[in-house]
């Protein structure tokens, strides 16, 4: 059996039908089977994927409802498709479940052509409880003659019916389905949401057509907020178009009759709604039709990109070139969109399921106007959107639609009606009397044969055409097509003889009901398409044609015919599978921790006997003791005894070793002031207060009424006194600083003496040294005021000097460098 290798993803829905990204639910590993498409026109198409499921979680799925987004992604995390869920189907045993969007309408608006030959439409009738769940879907019905009145409730009674998911139940006796249940989700791709809502525009202005689609999501959205306006992935059409829309119509459709035109060099374009609602339009790969973005090859059923990398099937993508390999070297036109090795593909279709991987690459003209496209415009000039409330219904209201008229009284019209340039009349369902103005139709007469084809037998009367003379019954004649002959076998199927004015033989039989043979003498060749159905005649379900050895005939393949494993081998699986024989399902056991057996295999749940040494191992001591950080205990209560060794009660203190202890001295009592620091009694039974008050931060004060005494670390007394800024302390006696005003000390570096100062030893200024008691010496120069005076009273005035004896007298004389001067007396 092969697994699903992509995973498909559904989210809640939001208020209005929003689509959301919250609550996801994978469905990775439980498919049973999926397939989508995507298309070129359109984008993400359809969904649909099947998957078991139990009791419990089927309510989950009918609870959650639909409308809710699905998005699927490839092995490699690649968005594959996105859209809406729309219809669940659930089977359980006989019984099918199916709860779905498509009947679904909210909102009613219904045309009617009155009685009175007028035309009128009702107002539109909404149920908003439904809208506020869903979004908006609408819903324009016609109806012919009736009245107002008619109308109105016609639409009324519709919409309560019909607002809500349709849901079904049915009961199959025979399908030998057991009881087991299974789920199927069909999705569509947002762009089919666009046929939810009509619109209308009266104005005639042209407008380039890609605009206008941006224009029409951006209108949409007003009501049905679930598409994005960006036009970065638009490329330009160049091309435009008028703005006009008919009423009652869908957004779809005015949006593919705008796209579908092409752009201005009038290449086709292609479309589609994708990732987050976001329109892409580009111009269509039929465009360059030589650029091939796949290859195919039919023998190893591959296919590559342009470098020869195998392109995994989810990651082909619709709008491409595809060249089959298989068939290269065939001659072919290279501007031509189809040739016998190449094709544009306009839709992929990816299937997976227990039989394998099944990869479509549809092709498409992508707006070339076949003969037969002609024919079915023929049948349906309204087109084949969407217009009522299933594809089913649209059908056939799409066929019949036409304006609605009344019958008009013949005095409306002349008495004779002249078509002077052809044409038909429109009666609007009524009757046409002849002759004119009787009332009935006896201006007509004759009789004629069911069956036969008649004739005017006069200019009022008609009946039986004859045979061999009206027309020839035998290779009759035909009006401009001229006489068809030619002979044959019976039973087998003509053809067009050379030349295609006669028929003869072709190598077909029709041998029977239903019986076509191919009756050729050579070989043969039989194109079966994707519609086309074998005769199962003799055959059961499950088996498949095998040749054996004369004919191809029903067979049952074997495990062994296609290298599959035997269903009777020991497998263990999540769940049962009524195809499997032997295997052991996981989901009959109980909950809990699983024991394999040795040799056997099996898996159990294990018990504690299974886990012997698991509380030794884990235990305080063990070899796997189990460590808690206490900063990892966030809540609860620890228990006292947990705490610490000892008796714990309210009377015991835990202490810093771990261990409960009893408060010693019993109990302390006492009274004190705020503020103030306790300290003990006399007798140390209990407490009062000190004389220290804590007034403050950091703030200490000593209240007694007396001396008292700090205490500092430093051994001795703490000194106390007062000072003054710059003066310097001095002790007044052992235990007080003071100051006086005659000392300080300036901060730019002066010493201030303001009385004599005595000095018993030397002197050594700026730097100099050696200064014995009484003498003074400096490294620099002496300066005085005025004079320098002895101790003796001689004084010496310091003057200009020079060298030499000057003539005064009263000198001391001083050799400086080797030159005698002399310093004159005062």
């Amino acid at each position: 059996m092969i697994s699903i290798p992509l995973t498909t993803v559904v989210y809640d829905r939001g208020a209005g039908g929003a689509f959301t990204r919250q609550n996801p639910v994978s469905l990775a590993g439980r498919l049973t089977s999926y397939e989508d498409a995507i298309d070129a026109r359109g984008g993400f198409k359809s969904l649909r994927v099947a998957f078991a499921c139990s009791a419990a979680e089927l309510k989950e799925w009918l609870d959650a409802g639909l409308m809710r987004e699905m998005r699927s992604f490839t092995p490699r995390g690649r968005l594959r498709w996105e859209g809406v869920l729309v219809e669940l189907k659930a089977t359980i045993g006989p019984i099918v479940i199916t709860r779905s969007l498509d009947d679904m309408a909210n909102s009613f608006v219904v045309s009617y052509g009155a009685d009175s030959g007028s035309r009128g439409s009702t107002g539109v009738y909404s149920n908003l409880t439904s809208i506020a769940e869903y979004g908006t879907k609408q819903l324009a019905h016609d109806l012919s003659t009736t009245t107002a009145a008619g109308a109105a409730n016609w639409a009324q009674t519709e919409l309560k019916k019909a607002a809500w998911p349709q849901r079904s139940r049915e009961t199959n006796l025979n399908t030998g389905t057991g009881g087991s249940i299974s789920i199927e989700l069909r999705a569509i791709g947002r762009y089919d949401l666009l046929d939810w809502l009509l619109t209308s525009n009266t104005s005639t202005a042209t407008a380039v057509t890609t605009a206008q689609a941006i224009t029409l999501l951006t209108s949409y959205n007003a009501t049905n907020n679930w598409f994005s306006t960006s036009s970065a992935n638009v490329v330009a059409s160049g091309h435009s178009d008028t703005q006009y829309i008919d009423p009652n119509t869908s957004y779809l459709e005015k949006l593919e009759t705008l796209l579908s035109q092409g752009n201005s060099s009038q290449n086709a374009q292609a479309w589609g709604i994708y990732e987050d609602g976001t329109l892409y339009v580009n111009v269509w790969a039929g465009a360059t039709p030589s650029a091939v973005s796949y290859y195919r090859d039919a023998r190893d059923k591959t296919v590559r990109d342009g470098s020869g990398n195998i392109v995994e099937p989810w990651d082909v993508l619709p709008d491409a070139m595809v060249e089959d390999v298989a068939l290269l070297g065939m001659a072919e036109d290279a501007s031509a969109i189809a040739t016998e090795t190449r094709e544009y593909v306009a839709r992929v279709g990816l299937k997976i399921s227990s039989s394998g991987i099944d990869l479509t690459m549809e092709p498409d003209t992508l707006g070339v106007t076949s003969p037969a496209a002609l024919a079915e415009a023929v049948q349906n000039p309204a087109g084949k959107g969407a217009t009522d409330r299933s594809a089913r219904a649209s059908k056939v209201a799409r066929v019949i639609k036409k304006d609605t008229r009344t019958i008009h009284p013949s005095s409306d019209n002349p008495k004779t009606p002249v078509l002077t340039g052809g044409g038909s009349i429109d009666t609007g369902g009524g009757d046409i009397f002849y002759p004119p103005g009787s009332g009935s139709t006896t201006g007509v007469t004759g009789s004629g044969t069911t069956g036969a084809l008649a004739k005017w037998t006069s200019s009022s009367a008609l009946g039986d055409a004859v045979g061999g003379t009206d027309y020839a019954t035998a290779g009759h004649t035909h009006a401009g097509a001229g006489t068809v002959s030619g002979t044959g076998t019976a039973g087998r199927i003509t053809q067009w003889a050379t030349g295609g004015a006669n028929i003869e033989d072709s190598t077909l039989v029709k041998s029977g009901a239903g019986v076509l043979t191919l009756a050729a003498s050579g070989s043969a060749t039989l194109t079966i398409d994707s519609s086309t159905r074998l005769n199962g005649a003799g055959a059961s379900s499950g088996q498949v044609l095998a040749w054996n050895g004369t004919a191809y005939a029903p067979t049952t393949l074997a495990a062994s015919d296609v290298s599959a494993a035997p269903i009777g081998a020991k497998y263990i699986v999540q769940q049962a599978d009524a195809t499997l024989t032997n295997e052991q399902a996981l989901g009959a056991l109980a909950t809990g921790l699983l024991k394999n057996t040795t040799s056997t295999g099996v898996l159990s749940i294990a018990t504690a006997s299974d886990l012997p040494n698991h509380a030794s191992r884990h235990a305080s001591g063990g070899a796997d003791e189990v460590s808690l950080d206490g900063s990892q205990i966030t809540t609860g209560t620890v228990a006292a005894a947990r705490l610490g060794s000892g008796t714990a009660n309210s009377t015991k203190y835990l202490r810093g070793d771990s261990t409960w202890q009893t408060l010693p001295g019993g109990t302390v009592g006492g009274t004190g002031t705020a503020g103030r620091l306790a300290q003990w009694d006399t007798g140390g039974a209990d407490i009062t207060n000190s004389t220290l008050v804590k007034s403050g931060a950091g703030v200490l004060t000593l209240s007694a009424a007396g001396a008292y005494t700090l205490t500092v670390p430093k051994t001795g007394t703490v000194p106390v006194g007062t000072g003054a800024a710059s003066k310097i302390l001095f002790w007044a006696d052992a235990n007080t600083l003071d100051f006086d005003n005659q000392f300080s000390y300036d901060p730019a570096g002066a010493f201030n003496v303001g009385v004599s100062m005595s000095i018993t030893g030397g002197i050594n200024v700026g730097g100099a040294s050696g200064a014995a008691s009484g003498e003074v010496r400096t490294g620099g120069a002496v300066k005085a005021g005025t004079t320098i005076e002895t101790s003796s009273g001689d004084t010496w005035r310091l003057q200009t000097y020079t060298a030499g004896a000057p003539a005064a007298t009263g000198y001391v004389t001083v050799v400086i460098n080797g030159t005698t001067r002399k310093l004159l007396a005062a």
